[in-house]
C-alpha cells in the first residue's frame, strides 16, 4: 500500500523553501496545508470538550451511560485522526477535510456568479445560529476551538448567501393562495365526500353460517339487534352488542366494499367470515347492521379534509429552488478550474469529493483503509 508523504525541503538559490506551495487551488485560490491541519486539530479538541461534558453526565439517572462508555466512544471518535504515527493521520481524513474547502470556495464562486455576495448579515446571523446550537448541546463557546467557529460560522453563511442568490420568480407559477387552496378542499369534498359519510354500526358473531343468514333476514325485517343476537348469536355475552359503534366510511369500505359509500340506516351486510385456525382464533360469521347514517356538511369535515390533502405548494416551491441552487451549483462545480496536490487526492467535479490517492500497483486497501498520511517536516 502506498504510504503518502508531504515533505517540506529546504530551499536553495534563494528561491526559498521548496514544498510550502499550496495543496490545492480553486480558481486560483490557494488552500495550504495548515488549512486542513488547524482544522482536523480542532476537530480533535472538539471531539475532547465533548467527552468532557459526557463525563460530567455520565452516571446520573437520565443520562442512559457510564463514564466508560464515553472513553470507549471518544477512543473511536479520535481514532478517525490517528495513523499508524504519532505525526500522521488517515489519508481519507485529510483528503475530506480538503474536499470541504474546495466545495466552500465553489460555493462562493456560485455567489459572485450569480451577482450575490457574502454579507456580515449572512456572518452575524450565522454566528448567532451556531452559538444557540452549542449552548443547546450543553458545550460552552469558549470549548469550541475558534478555528472551528470561525470555519463554520462562513460555511453557513454562506449557505444562507446561496439561499438569497434564487431569483424571487422561481417556483412562482407554483404557489397557491389561501381562496385557491381552500377551493381545492371543496373540489375534493365534492368529489370523495362520501368517505366521510358517518355510519353507526353493530356487529353480530355466530358460530354457523346458516345462523349469520337467517339473522340478516330477521334484522333486515326489523327486528331488535339484542334480540336476534339473543337468539343465534355466539353464546359469549362479552360478545353481545352494545351501543352502535361509529366509523367513517373510508374506513369501513376495508371490511364491507362499496356499498359502505351508500348505505343506509337498517342496512344488513352480508354474512363474513372472520377468524380461524390459521389466525389461532375459532371461525365465526360477522354480520354488520347499521342502526344510523351521519352525512356531514363540508364544515363539518373540513379539517379532517385538511389532513387528508394537505397544501403541498410550499414545498413544492422550495424544490424548484433548490433544483434552481443545484443546476447553477453543478455548472460551477464543473467548470471550475480546480488543482490538487496528487499527493493529496483528485478532485471528482460529479461527486464534489476529493479522491485519495492509491497506489495503482497496491493491493486494494482493506475495508476503507487508505494508509496514512504524513503531515510532519523530516529532520534535515
Amino acid at each position: 500500500m502506498l504510504a503518502l508523504i508531504v515533505v517540506v525541503l529546504a530551499g536553495c538559490g534563494g528561491t526559498g523553501p521548496i514544498g510550502r506551495g499550496p495543496i490545492a487551488t480553486v480558481n486560483g485560490t490557494a488552500i495550504h496545508r495548515s488549512d486542513v491541519e488547524d482544522l482536523l486539530d480542532g476537530q480533535r479538541q472538539l471531539t475532547e470538550a465533548t467527552a468532557a461534558v459526557a463525563r460530567e453526565q455520565a452516571g446520573s439517572a437520565d443520562a442512559g451511560f457510564t463514564v466508560e462508555d464515553v472513553e470507549r466512544s471518544l477512543s473511536v471518535q479520535l481514532d478517525r485522526f490517528g495513523g499508524s504515527g504519532s505525526s500522521t493521520i488517515p489519508t481519507d481524513v485529510a483528503t475530506g477535510q480538503l474536499a470541504e474547502l474546495v466545495q466552500l470556495e465553489l460555493m462562493r464562486a456560485a455567489i459572485e456568479k450569480a451577482g450575490g455576495e457574502v454579507t456580515e448579515q449572512h456572518r452575524q446571523t450565522a454566528r448567532a445560529e451556531l452559538e444557540a446550537e452549542i449552548s443547546q448541546s450543553g458545550l460552552s463557546i469558549e470549548s469550541v476551538p475558534p478555528v472551528l467557529l470561525d470555519h463554520y460560522t462562513e460555511l453557513t453563511a454562506v449557505n444562507l448567501a446561496l439561499e438569497d442568490i434564487v431569483p424571487d420568480d422561481v417556483g412562482e407559477d407554483l404557489v397557491v393562495s389561501a381562496d385557491e387552496y381552500e377551493q381545492s378542499l371543496r373540489d375534493a369534498f365534492e368529489a370523495n365526500g362520501a368517505s366521510y359519510r358517518q355510519l353507526c354500526l353493530h356487529e353480530l358473531l355466530f358460530e354457523e353460517e346458516d345462523a349469520a343468514v337467517a339473522a340478516v333476514d330477521r334484522l333486515e325485517g326489523g327486528e331488535d339487534v339484542a334480540a336476534v343476537h339473543a337468539d343465534l348469536g355466539v353464546d359469549d355475552p362479552a360478545r353481545a352488542p352494545q351501543e352502535c359503534q361509529t366509523l367513517p366510511a373510508g374506513t369501513l369500505v376495508e371490511y364491507v366494499g362499496q356499498e359502505a359509500f351508500t348505505a343506509e340506516a337498517g342496512h344488513v351486510f352480508p354474512p363474513e367470515q372472520v377468524g380461524g385456525p390459521e389466525q389461532g382464533q375459532p371461525t365465526l360469521w360477522s354480520v354488520v347492521a347499521v342502526e344510523d347514517v351521519d352525512v356531514p356538511d363540508f364544515d363539518d369535515v373540513r379539517d379532517q379534509l385538511a389532513q387528508d390533502f394537505p397544501d403541498t405548494s410550499g414545498a413544492e416551491v422550495d424544490d424548484a429552488r433548490n433544483r434552481h441552487l443545484d443546476d447553477l451549483l453543478r455548472s460551477v462545480f464543473l467548470d471550475a478550474d480546480v488543482t490538487i496536490d496528487p499527493r493529496w487526492g483528485t478532485w471528482d467535479p460529479e461527486t464534489k469529493t476529493v479522491v485519495v490517492p492509491v497506489d495503482p500497483g497496491a493491493e486494494p486497501p482493506p475495508d476503507g483503509d487508505f494508509g496514512d498520511l504524513e503531515l510532519v517536516e523530516p529532520a534535515p
